[in-house]
């Protein structure tokens, strides 16, 4: 099938001022990579789904072809899809293995640089198994993923939202990392006592924007799920039914950045949450609240 699209990839491209978290007075302008307007991507997705036998042959379930462009630089790349490939290394413990690639290269009509090649890739596990004979599962996911150097921004994007961890408002702007604030936290932080603290209040997660435009990630989710149903007085049909869940995300991630100066002082970031969430059905369209 062929998918033409034209979206705005950017953040509004507007220029604020940050106050250091040290009382030093100084200001920085902090400028995201949408400056000088929205940037717009226009192009088109060729993807072809191959049938069952080239599946078994070739390995692979999807393959799809990009040509784009985003203000004046100009893209085309092609990626595979391969899996997922499910097996059972027990009896009770359902598990499957996919993995995704895309190479491509890029170009400034601007003549700035030539053509720059660039890479990325993902592999997902995924394990489920029911707690013996209850409707109850466990279902472990793992992602390991990552770009080069040169990864356009909007795939360091697409990186970044399979890695998210539930509760945090991730930062699309992608503004400069400010360092002084990261080793104030680190002096701030001395001893058993202190450590213990922080990690039981949660540290200062509610002000942790991160960013969502990632370079490499290792990132898991556990779930428990727990199905519930509610039966009607007559027991014919049941009045409420739905999925209880209790989950746990991580991710150990590293910012996205093109600069030589910002990528000395990229240090890897790890986040980590935990809650409750319901699923359910209703007339066909899916309810997800965590």
């Amino acid at each position: 099938d062929l998918n033409l699209f034209h979206e705005n990839v950017g953040a509004g491209g507007r220029r604020k001022k940050h106050q250091n978290a040290s009382n030093k007075g100084a200001e920085g302008d902090v400028l995201s990579d949408a400056a000088g307007g929205n940037p717009m991507r226009v192009g088109g997705t060729m993807r072809l789904r191959l049938p069952s036998s080239m599946k078994r042959k070739f390995k692979a379930n999807v393959v799809s072809a990009t040509f784009e462009r985003i203000n004046a630089q100009s893209i085309a790349s092609a990626s595979v899809g391969v899996g997922p490939y499910r097996f059972n290394p027990f009896r009770s413990l359902y598990s499957s293995i996919s993995a995704s690639m895309t190479s491509g290269v890029t170009s400034n009509s601007d003549g700035s640089a030539g053509a720059v090649p660039y890479a990325a890739g993902a592999l997902t596990s995924h394990q489920s198994m029911p707690l013996k004979s209850s409707p109850v599962t466990l279902n472990v996911r793992h992602i390991a993923s990552g770009g080069t150097k040169n990864l356009p921004r909007h795939e360091a994007v697409s990186l970044g939202l399979s890695s998210k961890v539930r509760g945090y408002k991730y930062n699309y702007q992608g503004q400069q990392i400010d360092t002084s604030s990261i080793e104030e936290e680190e002096q701030q932080e001395h001893g058993t006592w202190q450590a213990l603290k922080k990690l039981c209040s949660g540290g200062n997660g509610a002000n942790v924007n991160p960013q969502i435009a990632i370079s490499k990630a290792l990132s898991g989710t556990i779930e428990l799920r727990v199905p519930f149903q509610a039966a009607s007085e007559g027991g014919s049909q049941p009045i409420l039914s739905g999925t209880f869940l209790l989950f746990g995300d991580w991710s150990l991630t590293q910012a996205h950045t093109q600069s030589l100066a910002t990528e000395k002082e990229n240090r890897p970031a790890r986040f980590s949450s935990a809650g409750v969430g319901m699923r359910k059905v209703v007339q066909g369209i899916p309810l997800k609240v965590d």
